[in-house]
């Protein structure tokens, strides 16, 4: 299982059979590099204990079995992207110790065999965090509430969170700026990005997220899985809770407050939209 190691790289590479530590030191060493996928191969090389030109398509798919017992899914798609990078750095320069065909396919393991057991809030667990977040107590907590805000009413990509600090939102135009693409905002959101006006400076990390869901499971009674709440059950619930207008193009979660009926003629009946849309022309 990848985990986090104080060891300095210099040191684990050493422990390399010089014939696998090769190629390790080639890829460090050329203008591909990139810290992420080194430390990926690295570990891929320790795993399979082979140098890398030898590395069959059996050896990659018991490396991918293993990790996807141990890590969430982005993270085995992460280890599947590295080794397709490095992969085709060697081939791409015609290195002559590579076999025809070496390791062909091997991307399609993103989407083979890696079942996702994402599940959606149910009422009485929803209604338990937002009691949670009624009582917080601390800074931490409100990370916490603003993080499975941002997932849940807005489905934002994981990648995309720490673009969504409130002090990165244009509040006058009620959007977020992820590389190139506005992310509208709702309500909800403004109110929280009001609340957390200061933002939350050195707090505001990567890792805060599944921190701070870890955090929010503590506080589900009826949580009754052997894990953590994780972003994927929040995407869930947001499809699950959260509706399109029909009328303009917010969405708001189902809660009566944000939604009314407006009477349609000539239809003569009545349909719900937001509430930002009442007493506007449908």
């Amino acid at each position: 299982m990848p985990t986090k190691c104080a060891i300095p790289i210099k040191y684990r590479t050493e422990n390399l059979d010089e014939h696998i530590r090769k190629f390790y030191i080639e890829y460090q060493e050329s203008d591909v590099w990139k810290s992420a996928y080194g430390s990926h191969f690295l570990y891929c090389l320790q795993f399979w204990n082979k140098p890398f030109n030898i590395v069959t398509s059996d050896d990659f798919k018991n490396l991918i079995a293993v990790l996807k017992k141990n890590n969430a899914p982005d993270t085995v798609k992460n280890y599947i992207s590295s080794i397709s990078s490095i992969k085709s750095y060697f081939i791409n320069k015609q290195d002559p110790r590579f076999p025809s065909g070496f390791l062909d396919g091997i991307e399609k393991e993103k989407i083979i065999g890696n079942p996702s057991d994402a599940e959606a809030l149910t009422l009485a667990q929803l209604a338990e965090i937002r009691a949670f977040f009624k009582d917080i107590k601390n800074r931490s907590e409100l990370i916490s509430e603003y993080i499975f805000e941002l997932i849940f009413q807005l489905k934002i990509e994981k990648k995309g969170i720490m673009s969504c600090a409130p002090q990165m939102a244009d509040k006058d135009r009620r959007v977020f700026t992820i590389e190139d693409n506005e992310i509208q905002y709702n309500e909800k959101i403004a109110q929280l990005i009001e609340k957390n006006s200061e933002g939350f400076e050195d707090k505001w990390k990567p890792g805060r997220i599944d921190t701070s869901l870890k955090h929010i499971t503590k506080h589900l009674s009826n949580w009754n899985k052997s894990r953590d709440l994780k972003y994927n059950d929040i995407v869930e619930s947001h499809r699950k809770y959260v509706i399109q207008c029909p009328n303009c193009p917010n969405k708001a979660e189902n809660l009566a407050d944000n939604w009314v009926l407006v009477r349609i003629e000539p239809e003569n009946n009545y349909r719900l939209v937001c509430s930002e849309c009442k007493g506007r022309r449908i």
